[in-house]
């Protein structure tokens, strides 16, 4: 069509059937730091907040399901509000799909919390601790790796429609490879509580608890007739710390030392108080026989006789320490001079753990919490 001229002439006529138009062209581009500072770094950090929960105490189970419940009804709210503002479309929007796939990690860090309290009531609770550790890693990775597709996919309708079904998916993989872990785990504690059950109460951080302690006594109790004699706890634990060498008068020695403080036979419930102290003495006894080494108590005083009838002269003389020869232990002293050459060596003392005042009132809490 016709338009201005060059030096203000009229254009010139439209001829028949032609239409004036005019062609515009615009230039828009998103500002996205509104959205980020209101929407995008809010929903954030209620998801970061949740994570609180994997670092509480995992027997405070008010604080741990608070924490990830005030975060969800804070998020949905937030989304709500957010969505009102938006127009009704048919179609799947990224800010929408990033509002839900927050609440899903969210709801992610519940589903944890939940599983975590039910192991400690009925399964275990080291396997309790172990899943709450994964999960302070697993979680934030996978809600990392989620942020990352977020902002690395086109923001097209193909990319928006794959954000969606990825952040859906993602949902029962991550509770599926969860309980796959707490099974493996459990599945190891069972394994060292029916191999070595002495080196788990060594490194153990809080004493067993009653379904792992039954499930060491089940382990233990090889005939089934729910009665464990305390020989019979002795000979399994020494077996399986590979303590199988020492002399059999020691072993029935120490037997009657714990049948005379725990009784000869335990039930379950009488296994479940004595536990602790039971594996204590022979943690004790094990290090007492590091000491001494596979030595009856007989073998060790006709040492002692032999070190104090030596002349301390003739230890000063040699230079080497008589114990890397194979003579006295370091832990032996001659007697001071003018001491009679004969006199007899004490006993070597067996080293007992005594439990202090603060472990017998954490016993009492738990048997009070136990009933």
């Amino acid at each position: 069509g016709g338009g201005p001229r060059p030096g203000g002439e009229p254009p010139p006529p439209l001829s028949e059937g032609e239409v004036p138009r005019v062609a515009l062209r615009l230039k828009v581009r998103r500002d996205t730091q509104q959205y980020t500072r209101s929407t995008l770094v809010p929903a954030i950090m209620l998801v970061v907040t949740s994570w609180a929960a994997f670092v509480i105490n995992i027997n405070k189970l008010m604080p741990r399901v608070a924490t990830g419940f005030i975060s969800l009804l804070t998020l949905t709210n937030w989304a709500a509000s957010q969505g009102a503002r938006m127009p009704s479309v048919g179609y799947s929007m990224w800010l929408v799909i990033f509002m839900d796939n927050a609440r899903y990690f969210i709801f992610l860090s519940l589903i944890e919390t939940i599983g975590v309290a039910w192991t400690v009531d009925r399964i275990s609770m080291r396997t309790a601790m172990a899943v709450d550790k994964f999960a302070r890693v697993a979680l934030p990775l996978n809600f990392c790796l989620s942020m990352l597709m977020f902002f690395s996919l086109p923001k097209t309708s193909g990319g928006v429609s794959a954000l969606e079904v990825l952040s859906q998916i993602n949902v029962p993989i991550a509770i599926l490879v969860g309980a796959l872990y707490a099974l493996h785990k459990h599945r190891s504690l069972m394994n060292e509580l029916r191999t070595n059950p002495l080196a788990v109460h060594r490194a153990a951080r809080v004493p067993l608890d009653t379904n792992e302690l039954f499930a060491l006594y089940s382990a233990l109790d090889k005939d089934g007739d729910e009665g464990l004699e305390v020989g019979e706890i002795v000979d399994a634990v020494l077996e399986r710390a590979g303590l199988v060498s020492l002399p059999p008068a020691e072993v029935k020695r120490f037997v009657e030392q714990l049948s005379k403080s725990f009784g000869s036979v335990l039930n379950r419930e009488q296994f479940r108080l004595g536990q602790r102290k039971i594996f204590s003495e022979l943690v004790s006894w094990e290090a007492t026989i590091k000491v001494y080494g596979n030595k009856t108590e007989d073998a060790l005083l006709d040492q002692g006789r032999a070190c104090t009838v030596a002349p301390q002269a003739q230890q000063a003389s040699s230079p080497t320490p008589s114990h890397q020869k194979g003579g006295c232990p370091p832990h032996q002293k001659l007697p001071p001079p003018g001491a009679a050459s004969g006199a007899e060596a004490p006993r070597p003392q067996r080293i007992m753990v005594e439990e202090t005042e603060e472990e017998e009132e954490e016993d009492g809490e738990e048997d009070e919490d136990n009933v």
